[in-house]
């Protein structure tokens, strides 16, 4: 089976003119900017995204109410980049430091009840939950402006649905493509939970890929991988950006997306 994978998308293409990549060495030309999957790497049978899909505005010096306001705007970017690639095929995406509305589950993917994703509902309710201190003028147009940026109508709850099956968003959860399993996280130390949910499955998977998107250390999380027993673990996918790139671990052979300049990697399990 075949992944394609990539992390630190960072969309839209424009506003990373405006941030820290060159300071750090990485150049515009190698980062992943049009989103189009070439024709050689059309080839997939599943696609991974390892974190980060739009910059966050608190990043670039904006205020947090600021990404508040910007919320229908980042909605409506990172699923026209989920509508570009195919619907046939299991997405997957997992959340990085920028993506909060992963991290507060104000975006979910709706499962039928053999585990397959059917869709994804927005929940403004939820996102109003988590930032009391906004005021109330703020949510009084925030259904109607998501909605606009996603083409649908709100539902009678005021969530939004959109039809989009296959799509999955992983922080410390898991989802199985055929006989490969993928746990996704925003941090090394949410894959040991996330794979006791695999436990509980009649058969294990034949491989699993642990998908992180986190500074820190990356032997470290390779560590915590390998010891997890008794599960067969072939990749650990690293988004995000890292000094140090070890290899391997024990059984578990690190993938460094930012090698390739943060572009598409197929991934052979």
């Amino acid at each position: 089976m075949r992944f394609l994978a990539t992390s630190d998308l960072h969309y839209p293409w424009e506003m990373t003119r405006m941030t820290f990549l060159r300071e750090n060495g990485y150049s515009e030309q190698l980062y992943t900017s049009d989103f189009a999957i070439c024709r050689e790497d059309a080839d997939f049978d599943a696609f991974l995204g390892v974190g980060d899909y739009f910059w966050d505005v608190t990043k670039l010096g904006g205020s947090h109410m600021q990404r508040l306001i910007s919320f229908p705007v980042i909605l409506g970017n990172v699923f026209r980049f989920i509508r570009t690639l195919p619907v046939s095929k299991p997405k997957l995406f997992v959340a990085g430091n920028h993506d909060w509305w992963i991290e507060q589950k104000v975006v979910q993917h709706v499962e039928d009840i053999d585990g397959t994703a059917s869709g994804v509902i927005i929940s403004i309710e939820i996102l109003r939950r988590h930032h009391p201190e906004a005021p109330a003028e703020l949510w009084k147009d925030m259904t109607k402006a998501c909605a606009r940026e996603l083409g649908v109508k709100a539902q009678r709850d005021g969530s939004l649905f959109l039809d989009i099956p296959n799509v999955f968003f992983l922080n410390g959860s898991a989802a199985v493509v055929g006989d490969v399993a993928v746990i996704g996280a925003s941090d090394p130390t949410h894959i040991t939970a996330a794979f006791e949910s695999l436990k509980s499955m009649a058969r294990l998977p034949r491989t699993v890929i642990a998908a992180v998107h986190a500074p820190g250390n990356v032997t470290a999380g390779l560590r915590a991988v390998d010891s997890l027993s008794p599960a067969p673990v072939g990749l650990m996918v690293y988004g995000h950006y890292h000094s140090s790139t070890p290899s391997r671990v024990g059984r578990v052979r690190s993938v460094m997306l930012e090698h390739n300049g943060f572009k598409f990697v197929p991934l052979d399990v």
